[in-house]
């Protein structure tokens, strides 16, 4: 699967508001700015979602806005940050919403993807593509670099969130380019099968009630992709036991 780094845990500052002075898009960039600029959170509270920093906060969903894969999901996350009104607890919210049940699914910064076990899916579908591809990859297991050629191969050499072309593969003119592609850096990380089962925890009653669609990592990609994860992946969905570094391959 390949993923764009769209939503990597920000190291910068939030560049300047690009959008137009009375858009929306213009007011939910300010509140981002506005976090962003907070030391701290100024409350005395154990919700954990304040334990984020404000200026993480502010750069996850600010960059989220500039980087957001399709127009359809940006204007989700216009209208959600908008939403939030001024907040502190449901901006924290919604941003602890894609770090935890988005960014730290297909990137981990502290090492490995974890290994999950058969027994902890539901979906049969995915044991039995696991023993499909069973050989291949004992085959593969120590060729890192020929299983991410296989998976950019099967992608089309393109990230499936923004379907923009990998910028490596062009380069190396594995694939042609036509007119109106756009191009990005991707990632090959593990497809994990908790994806459908897993829940968003540590959020409030009342910011659950707001974020609804945000109850598992699949309902957040489709919100903020608009892909069908399971319409997606059907029989190709290539299931990976070996705990690979997603930095790595």
């Amino acid at each position: 699967m390949l993923f764009a780094n769209i939503f990597e845990a920000p190291q910068h500052s939030l560049p300047g508001n690009p959008f137009i002075p009375t858009s929306n898009e213009f007011s939910a960039y300010e509140k981002c700015l506005l976090i962003e600029q907070c030391f701290d959170w100024g409350i005395d509270s154990f919700e954990y979602v304040f334990q984020t920093p404000p200026r993480v906060v502010g750069r996850v969903l600010g960059f989220g806005l500039l980087h957001a894969p399709t127009e359809t999901g940006q204007q989700h996350l216009v209208a959600e940050i908008n939403d939030c009104a001024y907040s502190m607890e449901l901006m924290a919210a919604l941003a602890h919403v894609y770090i935890h049940g988005l960014i730290r699914v297909f990137y981990n910064p502290e090492g490995y993807t974890s290994v999950i076990s058969e027994t902890e899916s539901s979906e049969g579908s995915y044991r039995e593509t696991a023993t499909t591809f069973e050989e291949l990859l004992t085959e593969l297991k120590d060729q890192p670099e020929r299983l991410r050629d296989l998976l950019l191969e099967r992608d089309r050499h393109r990230c499936v969130l923004s379907d923009k072309l990998d910028d490596y593969a062009v380069l190396g003119r594995r694939v042609s380019p036509s007119p109106g592609d756009q191009f990005c850096t991707t990632l090959v990380v593990p497809v994990i099968m908790q994806l459908h089962t897993t829940k968003v925890n540590g959020i409030s009653e009342a910011a659950r009630s707001k974020f609804t669609w945000a109850a598992t990592t699949t309902t957040i990609i489709q919100h903020l992709g608009g892909l069908d994860i399971q319409a997606l992946l059907g029989e190709k969905v290539l299931l990976l036991k070996l705990g690979y570094n997603n930095r790595a391959i």
